[in-house]
């Protein structure tokens, strides 16, 4: 079964009606994905969500873990940042490494994730 974790940039754009998003959430779903939520992505929507209703639609999502193998990894390929003399924010670093610790492609609407394609986390199209 294929694994498809959630950006927060999808997810706020699902969560505001994006009928684009919607429908490749469905679509994802309806050809038996496991659609996941990494628990950094959890943690940022349901710090910017302002209602009930988004907070209940988050937390139906099951979540995958930044755990010692996301660590790991994450660490890895920080240092290999570092080394090249490139960076990246934390959250987007945890959610690559936590989405490649569990074997999961990440379905984003920012390009930031690109740079982690080399370390071989693969992006759903939208």
């Amino acid at each position: 079964m294929e694994r498809i974790a959630v950006d927060t940039s999808a997810m706020i754009e699902f969560l505001k009606g994006n009928e684009h998003i919607a429908a490749v959430l469905l679509r994802l779903y309806e050809s038996g994905a496991d659609i996941v939520l990494p628990t950094i992505v959890r943690y940022e929507l349901l710090v910017g969500i302002r209602d009930e209703r988004g907070e209940v639609i988050v937390k139906s999502f099951r979540t995958i873990d930044f755990n010692d193998r996301a660590a790991d990894i994450a660490a890895r390929i920080q240092k290999v940042l570092k080394r090249k003399g490139k960076t990246a924010s934390a959250a987007d670093l945890l959610i690559a490494a936590t989405c490649l610790a569990h074997g999961a492609k990440l379905l984003t609407l920012d390009k930031g994730f690109d740079r982690f394609e080399g370390f071989g986390l693969q992006i759903v199209s939208s």
